[in-house]
């Protein structure tokens, strides 16, 4: 109970007041009811498995369904995060979490099949590496609407994205264990006042990117009612892993495992302690300073009858085979603090970036798998002289660099997505970009320190969720009105499909003829008092990256012409 009460003090001293039981199809289950300082009374169920432990021969399985239990299970915990490393931990403890972590959490205002109300089913971000669903609890959200919020784990790194690029690990079992998820929400949801048919699917970065590919996956698309895409889409390049069976021999390598056969590959790994898989996954595939970021993630599957995806997330949407449903999709203006802040305030690594560009800025910038090796040099070039000029790298060009960042990364693959997006769909596709640095920032957490570097990755969720991103309150009035409108935003899209964030801005859906050239709408949200619709043309420098083509770039002439037009 101690923890819980630590959880609950995150939610601004919350009052416990009694134990509630809901019967699930597989089990009873004990919650708490406590009262906010709102007065708002919300139940909490924490810790409630939805799969079978993914240890020993399931490791590297696809998640099976939990087992029915006896008794009254205690939802009074939180369960462990999913096995992950901790790149900021100074200790020399990085590792946290376990691979028995297939837990889910549900709060809601009434426990009762009674109820029809809509649900909000949060998928955490990380890079798919990193990340769980005890970070993230919807305090200000429920103090001012009756829903109900459904958090979750789902498997991280190799753990649940290694593929052989066969039947036998085909990949993607960490966006299945959302799938299941999800499937265990609709089956059980009403139980605790939700309605299974109003279900708005959420995330943040790597989360972000999940919703958006759900809306793309045979497996889930007729799962949920609408989706919200905070930082994060389909598109991102470090969604999809490249050479994902070169990566598992690799692996398997490093622990003594043999390589020529999948069977005998996954085999071998299995047996292996976990906590060894993921040192050698940070010292194998994140050369410098735990980047690429994300070397392991979801895959387009090969020979798998039950594909999570079977084809390129862009092709599925040239084609226009996605869920036709509302979407709201975002960026913050300096979305690239994420991973900037991490090293700009280390001299040291910032002279290796600089004196290294040439080798770093592939990992860094997400290009060292799709781009053959004799022409990256020319193509890191090309992105220095674009940011920087003739100029060195430094804190002096911090605002250069984390543009660039962010730019890749982030905006112009996400401004990408909403265009595209926006032209197959009869939806809406609404976006925002958000410029607000209010007292607090995700960026300080990531740099342990107090710079004012602009609204980092992550800066709007501090309005809508209590986040893991170190100790803050919302104390100022000015954080407060934010606060209001960030949840008035969530609030009104997850009751209608048309999201609103104040009186006086029109939010005008982005135009279904704005793919290529058209100006892409979306609402610019600086303050809670300067929010105004606008348009661009080219939020994140999209056609300079395009114009690279990163992702297509292999050898030949014919390739090295399309760069070469810059």
């Amino acid at each position: 109970m101690h923890y819980l009460l630590f959880v609950f003090s995150l939610l601004c001293c919350s009052v416990i007041v009694k134990t509630v039981i809901v019967r699930t199809e597989h089990g009873s289950i004990s919650g708490t009811e406590f009262k906010t300082s709102q007065g708002k009374l919300v139940n909490a169920f924490l810790g409630i498995p939805y799969a079978k432990p993914p240890v020993n021969e399931l490791r590297f399985k696809e998640p099976q369904l939990i087992d029915n239990w006896t008794g009254v299970r205690s939802g009074q915990n939180f369960s462990s995060k999913c096995i992950q490393f901790i790149y900021y931990a100074d200790d020399g403890n990085n590792i946290e979490g376990d691979e028995d972590c297939l837990y889910l959490n549900i709060f809601t205002p009434s426990a009762s099949s009674d109820s029809k109300l809509e649900v909000v089913f949060y998928i955490h971000g990380g890079a798919y590496m990193f990340g769980s669903s005890d970070s993230f609890t919807p305090y200000f959200i429920l103090d001012n609407l009756d829903i109900v919020f459904v958090t979750f784990n789902y498997r991280l790194g190799p753990f649940g994205f290694l593929s052989t690029e066969d039947e036998v690990v085909p990949g993607n079992n960490g966006m299945k264990d959302q799938v299941l998820a999800l499937k265990w929400v609709r089956k059980n949801i009403k139980r605790f006042g939700g309605d299974k048919n109003k279900i708005t699917i959420a995330g943040h970065s790597a989360g972000g990117s999940s919703v958006h590919l759900h809306y793309l996956s045979p497996l889930s698309k007729r799962l949920f009612h609408q989706g919200i895409s905070v930082s994060g889409s389909a598109l991102c390049p470090w969604v999809l892993a490249e050479n994902s069976r070169a990566k598992s021999q690799l692996l398997a390598d490093s622990v003594g495992c043999p390589t020529d056969n999948s069977n005998s590959l996954v085999d071998c790994l299995r047996s292996k302690p976990a906590k060894s898989l993921l040192l050698k996954t940070e010292e194998l595939f994140m050369p410098w300073h735990f980047n690429p970021f994300s070397p392991f993630g979801p895959v387009v599957e090969k020979n798998s009858s039950e594909a999570f995806l079977d084809k390129d997330p862009y092709e599925l949407l040239k084609e226009g085979n996605i869920k036709d449903a509302p979407w709201l999709t975002s960026m913050t203006t300096e979305e690239g603090l994420y991973p900037a802040s991490t090293f700009l305030k280390n001299n040291k690594l910032m002279k290796e970036l600089d004196e290294n560009w040439n080798k770093i800025a592939p990992h860094l910038l997400d290009y060292n798998n799709t781009v053959a090796k004799e022409l990256q040099d020319e193509i890191s070039d090309k992105i220095k002289k674009f940011y920087f000029g003739n100029k060195n790298i430094s804190t002096a060009q911090t605002a250069e660099l984390v543009r660039m960042l962010s730019d890749r990364l982030f905006a112009a693959d996400i401004e990408k997505a909403a265009r595209l997006h926006a032209s197959v769909t009869s939806s809406p596709v609404y976006f925002y970009s958000f410029s607000y640095r209010g007292t607090y920032s995700a960026g300080n957490f990531f740099c342990n320190c107090n710079d004012n570097w602009g609204a980092s990755h992550g800066d709007d969720l501090l309005y809508l969720l209590t986040t893991g991103y170190g100790s803050y309150s919302i104390d100022t009035e000015e954080d407060k009105e934010m606060v209001d409108t960030m949840v008035n935003i969530w609030i009104s899209f997850i009751q209608s499909g048309f999201p609103t964030a104040s009186p006086e801005a029109v939010w005008i859906p982005v135009a279904p003829d704005a793919e290529e050239d058209g100006n892409l709408n979306f609402l610019q949200i600086s303050s809670s008092k300067d929010i105004k619709p606008s348009s661009s043309l080219d939020l994140g420098n999209r056609k300079f990256w395009d114009h690279l083509h990163l992702g297509e770039l292999r050898k030949g002439d014919e390739k090295r012409k399309h760069a070469d037009e810059l």
